[in-house]
């Protein structure tokens, strides 16, 4: 007997075999219980502009879970396995599907596209789906479509541009002995992006608040005859404000053009801010931004690669 890879003995050895007490020798024969994977559409899930970033512009389908659940094939006449072994008790007992979303205001649910389709409410920002054994056979050779239903209602809250991401996680078939080696789960962390409608400007790194020794200045250009909401959104605070905001800019806006700076941003959050990754959302089309910064000297620096 050996075993051997891409030609190379790694092992090899004897063993005298009786063919007349074969069932004694404890050999196991056996195939993968299942194989589960994601996929996303390869497209970004546009928010709508038109409807104040609260619905969808396409189905709201942030992609696929598909997979196959298939019995272990053991010869349960061999020592040391039973009947249940080699039957549809060696099927997994079911699974759990979680999807998160880091910014979870406005959307009301996910829904997975069963058989009989199920829809589950967030919850602090997850959709959990908890699936019995006879679900799971919904999942062989089929589709499964995880969709964003965007919330119904006056006043709800825009939808924020965000990667969704989702775990699924297999449990052990417990009417057998059978266990399942190594990690249950299977992660995905790129499920379709939200991105909104409009100008999505970003990430200017590092920015500081009014209490910094340098000041940012960030020209937007492209903007029409009326102002159009802003909104920023701050990652990576020192001050641990992350989130967005909405901007009241305290300049004017001229021709089109408009200045902003690191006091807007804070006067947005209502509190210093420390330092920050910054991001910009317009609710309009063709706006660009450009950062310089003002030294205390008063001199105006481009910032380079990271100025628009």
């Amino acid at each position: 007997m050996s075993l051997t890879s891409t030609g190379t003995v790694l092992s090899s050895g004897t063993l005298d075999v009786d063919g007349g007490t074969a069932g004694t020798q404890g050999y196991v024969r056996s195939s993968k219980a299942f194989t589960y994977a994601f996929a996303d559409d390869a497209t970004t899930e546009a928010v709508s502009l038109s409807g104040d970033y609260e619905v969808f512009t396409g189905t709201g389908v942030l992609g696929t879970l598909t997979g196959t659940d298939a019995a272990v094939i053991v010869a349960a006449a061999n020592a040391g396995n039973t009947a249940a072994d080699s039957s549809a008790d060696a099927q997994v007992d079911g699974g759990e599907l979680t999807v998160t979303f880091p910014s979870p205001a406005g959307i009301a649910s996910v829904t997975l596209g069963l058989g009989t389709p199920v829809t589950e409410a967030l919850v602090a920002g997850v959709a959990t789906f908890d699936l019995s054994a006879a679900q799971m056979d919904d999942f062989d050779g089929a589709s499964v479509t995880i969709t964003a239903n965007e919330a119904t209602g006056t006043d709800v809250a825009a939808i924020a541009n965000q990667q969704p991401t989702a775990v699924f996680t297999v449990s052990a078939p417990s009417a057998s002995d059978l266990t399942i080696a190594g990690d249950t789960a299977v992660n995905n962390t790129d499920l379709d992006e939200l991105l909104r409608e409009g100008s999505n400007i970003g990430t200017f790194e590092w920015v500081g608040d009014t209490a910094a020794s340098t000041s940012n200045v960030f020209r937007a250009v492209g903007l029409g005859a009326t102002l159009p909401t802003i909104r920023v959104t701050l990652d990576n605070s020192t001050a641990d404000v992350d989130g967005e905001y909405v901007v009241t800019p305290a300049g004017t806006l001229t021709n089109g053009e408009l200045l902003m700076t690191e006091a807007d941003i804070e006067a947005a959050v209502g509190s210093a801010f420390g330092r920050a990754d910054v991001d910009f959302s317009f609710e309009a089309a063709g706006v660009t931004v450009r950062r310089f910064l003002v030294g205390t000297n008063g001199t105006l620096t481009d910032m380079g690669d990271d100025n628009d």
